[in-house]
């Protein structure tokens, strides 16, 4: 879809997809290696964009373009150059005013932003910047939906550690998460309950869990 256009410039971004579904089937004998999850479920539209690892400062003509780290971008294309646009005005005025939505482009491909075009009325054109760290994302776009994970973490002792994980607005990166633990039975499987999702741990060490999984985190 066409996000807007600079002068002769169209910069569009590409349309949400709906993402839904769970990672682990139930009732069947699951293995997964410590660090890797459990169980995940989820059911979100999203886009993908990028997220600044750095903060961002730099002038354009009489303006100035900042964003922090942390900040997110959406994937465009910019005359079908891939590029990532701000999701709010991040140009300011002379007045420090935001006034303008800005695009990045990455064009050697080493993760790093180096030019910047306004998106304004008329094409001004991009210019070299200093390059800004990024890394790639997935961002809910309707601000709906959910995303949750629960991730093993081996064992200590007789205490299995698990982490669950929820993620609302970047779908690579959680908004939350807590860190679970549960005692190993001696008698026998022991079971995992957490706010309604439940498995049952039938080997566990520091390379791997053996598990089935039951039913999914209350909605």
């Amino acid at each position: 879809m066409a996000l807007l256009a600079t002068g002769c410039t169209t910069i569009e971004v590409a349309p949400a997809r709906h993402n839904v579904g769970q990672t682990t089937e139930f009732g069947k004998d699951t293995v997964v290696s410590v660090g890797d999850v459990m169980f995940g479920q989820f059911d979100y539209r999203a886009v993908n964009g990028a997220v600044l690892l750095d903060d961002l400062n730099t002038g354009y003509q009489a303006m100035t373009i900042k964003a922090p780290a942390g900040y997110t971008l959406v994937e465009s294309r910019i005359d079908k150059q891939l590029s990532y646009c701000s999701t709010t005005p991040i140009i300011y005025n002379i007045f420090g005013n935001p006034v303008f939505h800005a695009c990045f482009f990455d064009r050697d491909n080493d993760k790093r932003l180096e030019a910047v075009i306004p998106a304004l009325a008329d094409n001004w054109g991009d210019k070299p910047m200093p390059p800004v760290g990024y890394e790639l994302t997935q961002l809910n776009s309707s601000g709906k939906g959910f995303k949750y994970e629960l991730l093993y973490n081996g064992i200590s002792g007789n205490t299995l550690n698990i982490t669950y994980r929820e993620f609302v607005d970047q779908m690579a990166r959680p908004a939350f998460q807590q860190d679970l633990t549960y005692t190993v039975s001696s008698a026998g499987p022991t079971d995992i309950v957490f706010r309604g999702a439940r498995m049952t741990v039938y080997k566990a060490d520091n390379t791997s869990v053996r598990f089935v999984a039951h039913s999914g985190v209350r909605k």
